[in-house]
């Protein structure tokens, strides 16, 4: 996704452990607008009230890229070629750059390609959750009945792809000026991820997002400040009382470290949150619970329901084939990035690259995004657990944890002729299987 100034700033800081996104807006007064609690109740199963709090299109400059770009482009980590006209370009031999692209279905593109680089496939077979999810799907496993609430930027309230799990929405943001906030590339993103009709991975759930900032500006200092997530943790609990159907989980694709603000007050909200039954899935799940995961790779053309598809994410592989034990690496980064020592026994791998997601620029627009960044596992684990919450009512979540440790699969990566073993995958079909035996065998 595009980058803002302030997140440059912080990038280095956030990114391993925090999430990919930090917005933009500028710092003067708080706004708040929500449903009524009226509103809310006579909406449960629709989206009428939704109507009056529709965000605005992202707008987005259509760019043409020259050949004289292309050299430039081949050193980033990431290019983005979402609306950009590539009609003009020889890429057959760009192979390498273009698996670092991303592209919506509004990308233009050259009939020059590499023949195992097809965009349309690309985006289409990437719109599978993958490993095995929409096999539960059509089992009737989809997360009916159970809420899911997201703290993240704002959401495309009117995207084809979420509109009808939305049961509620709020701001809590800094403004300036018009108060109908612009709807960001990353809170679309991570509600497709969790509850989109083809792209989600619990489409029957009810979704309940508010959307917030994490930025403070004191003079030219831009810093994290988690004031606004805190106070929506506890707003959604607030909700929760009033609901038949309860928010079983909140994902938040952000990380706070000791030493930000609010770092006290967001993890008194998580434990409250804890108290009433709700999972809090966070970059910081670590640092409140012990439990730790991270994310996955995937080839661009892999299919995303088979295990030997996945290898080691963008954002980490480079750390993989240079470490010899994985979880000391782990234990290094979090004592660094959230000054906390934590021994991790085992990690939870999730997809997270190679996604097909929600675009903010239009209600029926798709992107296509290589990297996802630790943003993409809170959402799918959120999902998953609302699966898992659909056959399992009472489950916890240690339950949870323990169960798709337990059932976890095991990658094995070869680079340059040597063999690394990523454990435990998810496997969301076993782990189901078990907690419906176990429910079973307590009748």
């Amino acid at each position: 996704m595009k980058k803002s100034v302030k997140f440059s700033i912080l990038f280095i800081i956030t990114l391993l452990f925090t999430g990919c996104s930090i917005s933009n807006q500028k710092q003067s007064k708080k706004i708040t607008k929500e449903f009524t609690k009226k509103q809310m109740n006579q909406n449960q199963n629709s989206n009428e009230a939704i109507s009056q709090y529709n965000t605005s299109f992202l707008k987005k400059d259509y760019l043409k890229i020259s050949k004289k770009d292309l050299k430039s482009l081949n050193s980033e980590k990431l290019v983005d070629f979402k609306n950009v006209d590539l009609s003009d370009l020889n890429l057959k031999q760009q192979y390498s750059l273009l698996t670092k692209a991303e592209f919506d279905l509004k990308t233009k593109w050259p009939e020059t390609l590499p023949d195992n680089f097809i965009p349309g496939k690309i985006i289409k077979m990437n719109n599978n959750p993958g490993l095995g999810i929409n096999g539960l799907h059509d089992m009737g496993i989809n997360g009916k009945g159970i809420g899911i609430a997201i703290i993240d930027e704002p959401l495309l309230t009117t995207h084809n792809e979420i509109k009808g799990q939305l049961k509620y929405y709020k701001e809590i943001l800094p403004i300036s000026g018009d108060e109908k906030h612009t709807a960001s590339e990353h809170g679309t993103a991570v509600s497709s991820i969790t509850v989109g009709k083809s792209v989600g991975v619990a489409p029957g759930a009810n979704l309940y997002f508010i959307a917030v900032d994490t930025i403070s500006n004191t003079g030219n200092e831009v810093k994290k400040d988690h004031t606004y997530e805190a106070e929506a943790i506890n707003q959604i609990i607030a909700i929760n009382k009033n609901l038949k159907e309860k928010i079983r989980v909140i994902s938040i694709s952000d990380g706070w470290i000791k030493g930000e603000k609010a770092y006290d007050k967001m993890n008194t909200a998580v434990k409250a949150a804890q108290k009433e039954g709700i999972f809090v899935i966070s970059s910081s799940l670590v640092d409140y619970s012990g439990y730790f995961f991270d994310g996955l790779g995937k080839i661009p053309m892999g299919d995303p329901d088979v295990l030997d598809s996945y290898t080691a994410s963008l954002q980490y592989h480079e750390y993989y084939l240079k470490e010899n034990n994985i979880k000391a690496f782990f234990e290094k980064r979090v004592l660094e990035n959230f000054k906390i020592k934590r021994k991790i026994n085992q990690i939870l791998y999730v997809p997270m690259d190679s996604r097909t997601v929600a675009s903010p620029t239009s209600n029926d627009n798709y992107s296509y995004l290589p990297r996802g960044g630790w943003s993409f596992c809170s959402p799918y684990i959120a999902g998953v657990y609302a699966l898992c919450c659909q056959v399992m009512p009472n489950i916890t979540p240690e339950i949870f944890y323990n169960k798709a440790l337990e059932t976890g699969s095991k990658l094995y990566v070869t680079d340059n002729n040597t063999v690394y073993t990523l454990e435990k995958v998810i496997n969301p079909t076993k782990l189901i299987e078990v907690l419906k035996n176990i429910k079973s065998n307590k009748k």
